[in-house]
C-alpha cells in the first residue's frame, strides 16, 4: 500500500475512533456520578497531551509550537480537573488557593487560545481579507450571546463590573478566533483534516463557556466549583477533537497555508460584513430603547477590538486594489510571454527619445530591429512550446548583450526592437554583432538542440536637429515611424542581399517574402 493510501487509511480510522469515543464518553459522563464524572474529565484531559507526544514521533511534525502550547494548556486544565476531583468529588479539603486554581485554568485558557492564534497567524497571510471578515463576523455574533444571554443572568447575581469586563473579553476573542477558524477550515480544502478536528474543539470550548457563564455567572465560580453535567460534557469533547487532531496523519500540515486562494470581497460579504458590524452598537443599545440603561461595556469594548481589525482590512483592500492596478499596468505595457516591453511601449518610449533628441536632451538615438532567422522552421518542427522557448531565451540574451540604458522589447511574432538612447551610429553597429552573436549560440530543449540565427537592420538619428543618418534619408525632425522603418529596411535589405548571394533557388529560412512591406507604426 502507498504511503498516501496508509495515510487515508489511518486517517479514517482516526475519524472513526472518535466519533465511537465521543458516543461513549458522551453516554458514560452523563450517566455517571459527579465523583465519577470529575474523574473522566481528569482522565481524558491527558489524552491530547499523549497523542500530540505520539503524533510528534509518528507524524513527524515539525511546526511544534502549536503543539506545545497545545500540551501546556491541558496539563493545566488536567491539574484543575484534579483540584475538582479531590475537592468537589472526594469532598477532600484542599491546600490549594482558590485563587491559584483560578489562575492555571486562565494560564491553560490563554495557552489553548495561543496555540489556536498561531494557526490563524500561519494562514493569514494567503488570505487576510478572509480572516478577518471571519473575525469580525464572530464578534458579532458575540454581542448578542453576551447581551440577551449572560449578561441578564450576572446583572440578576449582582456580579461586579470587573467580572463582566473579563467575560465579555473572552467571549469575543475566542468567538471571533473561532470565526477565523472556520473561514481557514473552509479554504483550506479536504486535506487537513486535523484543523476540523481543532475547529470542533474550539466550537466545543466556546459551547461550554458560554453555558458556564450563563449557569455559574462569574468567572471565579467557573473555576471555583466543578462544571454543571452539560459544561462538563462540553470539555470532554473538546478534549476529544485535540485527541483526534493531533493523531491524524495531516497533523504535521495543519499550519500550513493553501496557497493561490482567491478571496474576492463579493456584495454578498460585503453587506454580511457590514450587518455584524452594526450589530455590536445596535445590540449593545437596543436595552435604552424600552427605557433600560445601555450596555457601556460592550459598546466601548466591541468597537475597540472591531476598529483595527477594519482598518486592517480596509488597508489590505487598499494594498490589493493597488497591486492589481500595478499588474494592469505591466501587463498592458509589457509582453505576456517574454516579459519585455510590447510594441505600446517601445514606440511611446521611442517617442520621448525622439523628443529630447529634437530638445537637444538628447546627442543620439539608435534603433535595432531585429528579425529571426530560421524560427519558422523550428516552430514548424518542434512545435510551438519550443519556439515560445526561442522567443523567451532570446529576449534574455538580448537584454544581456546590450548597455544598461538600452531598452530591449518584443514587437510580435519573432521581430524584437532594441531602443538604444545616446548610442551613435557606430556604437549600434558593434551592437549589431554582439546581439547576432548571442543569438547564434545553440539553445537546449529537451533531448535536442535549437539553432537560430537573427538580421539585424540600424538606425540612428543623432544632433539637435535628429536628423536621421546612416540610410541616407534625412528627415527634420525625426519621428518614429522613420526611425523604425529605417531600421526595418535596412534589416530587409540585409536579409534580401543574404538571399541573393545563394544559389537562385534558396530561400529566406524563416518563409518571408523579398517584397514585405517596411513596418509602420500602426502595423
Amino acid at each position: 500500500m502507498t504511503q498516501g493510501g496508509t495515510s487515508s487509511t489511518l486517517g479514517r480510522a482516526v475519524a472513526v475512533g472518535y466519533v465511537a469515543a465521543c458516543a461513549v464518553a458522551t453516554l458514560c459522563y452523563l450517566s455517571a456520578s459527579p465523583v465519577m464524572r470529575s474523574a473522566i474529565a481528569a482522565g481524558i484531559s491527558l489524552t491530547p497531551v499523549v497523542a500530540v507526544l505520539v503524533s510528534f514521533r509518528i507524524n513527524k511534525i515539525f511546526d511544534r509550537l502549536p503543539w506545545l502550547l497545545i500540551v501546556l494548556g491541558m496539563l493545566n486544565m488536567s491539574a484543575v480537573n484534579a483540584v475538582w476531583l479531590v475537592t468537589v468529588g472526594l469532598g477532600i479539603s484542599s491546600w490549594v488557593d482558590p485563587s491559584v486554581t483560578i489562575g492555571v485554568q486562565m494560564s491553560g485558557y490563554l495557552s489553548m487560545l495561543a496555540a489556536t492564534m498561531i494557526v490563524v497567524f500561519r494562514h493569514a497571510p494567503e488570505n487576510l481579507g478572509g480572516v478577518i471578515d471571519a473575525a469580525l463576523t464572530g464578534l458579532g455574533v458575540a454581542a448578542p450571546i453576551w447581551e440577551f444571554l449572560i449578561r441578564p443572568r450576572m446583572l440578576e447575581s449582582n456580579v461586579p463590573v470587573g467580572s463582566h469586563l473579563v467575560v465579555l473579553v473572552q467571549l469575543l476573542v475566542l468567538l471571533a478566533v473561532l470565526g477565523s477558524l472556520l473561514r481557514i477550515s473552509r479554504t483550506s480544502g479536504r486535506g487537513v483534516a486535523a484543523l476540523r478536528f481543532l475547529v470542533a474543539a474550539m466550537i466545543w470550548t466556546v459551547a461550554g463557556f458560554v453555558l458556564s457563564a450563563f449557569a455559574t455567572a462569574t468567572a471565579a465560580a467557573i473555576a471555583a466549583t466543578a462544571p454543571p453535567r452539560i459544561v462538563g460534557l462540553c470539555w470532554v469533547l473538546a478534549c476529544l477533537s485535540l485527541t483526534a487532531g493531533a493523531i491524524h496523519p495531516t497533523a504535521a500540515q495543519f499550519t500550513r497555508p493553501v496557497r493561490g486562494w482567491c478571496d474576492v470581497l463579493s456584495p454578498v460579504r460585503l453587506a454580511r460584513l457590514g450587518f455584524f458590524l452594526v450589530l455590536i452598537p445596535l445590540v449593545g443599545g437596543v436595552q435604552q430603547i424600552f427605557g433600560g440603561e445601555p450596555d457601556g461595556i460592550l459598546l466601548s469594548l466591541g468597537p475597540l477590538l472591531a476598529t483595527p481589525l477594519v482598518l486592517t482590512r480596509i488597508g489590505q483592500l487598499v494594498a490589493q486594489r493597488t497591486q492589481d492596478q500595478s499588474v494592469l499596468a505591466h501587463q498592458a505595457t509589457h509582453d505576456e510571454l517574454t516579459g519585455l516591453p510590447n510594441r505600446r511601449r517601445l514606440f511611446t518610449l521611442a517617442a520621448e527619445a525622439c523628443a529630447r533628441c529634437e530638445a537637444g536632451e538628447l546627442d543620439s538615438l539608435a534603433i535595432l530591429y531585429c528579425d529571426l532567422d530560421g524560427f519558422k522552421p523550428v516552430n514548424d518542427r518542434h512545435g510551438h512550446e519550443a519556439g515560445d522557448e526561442i522567443l523567451r531565451v532570446v529576449g534574455r540574451r538580448l537584454v544581456a548583450s546590450v548597455r544598461a540604458e538600452d531598452v530591449v522589447g518584443r514587437l510580435g511574432g519573432d521581430e524584437f526592437l532594441i531602443l538604444c538612447p545616446g548610442a551613435r551610429r557606430s556604437e549600434a553597429d558593434a551592437l549589431r554583432d554582439r546581439v547576432r552573436a548571442a543569438v547564434a549560440d545553440p539553445v537546449a530543449w529537451r533531448d535536442t538542440t535549437l539553432r537560430i540565427g537573427v538580421t539585424v537592420g540600424v538606425s540612428a538619428g543623432s544632433g539637435a536637429t535628429a536628423r536621421l543618418v546612416g540610410d541616407g534619408v534625412e528627415s527634420t525632425p525625426v519621428t518614429v515611424d522613420d526611425l523604425v522603418a529605417a531600421a526595418d529596411r535596412d534589416m530587409y535589405a540585409r536579409k534580401s542581399m543574404r538571399v541573393r548571394q545563394r544559389a537562385p533557388e534558396a530561400r529566406l529560412v524563416d518563409g518571408g517574402e523579398p517584397d514585405r512591406p517596411p513596418l509602420r507604426r500602426g502595423a
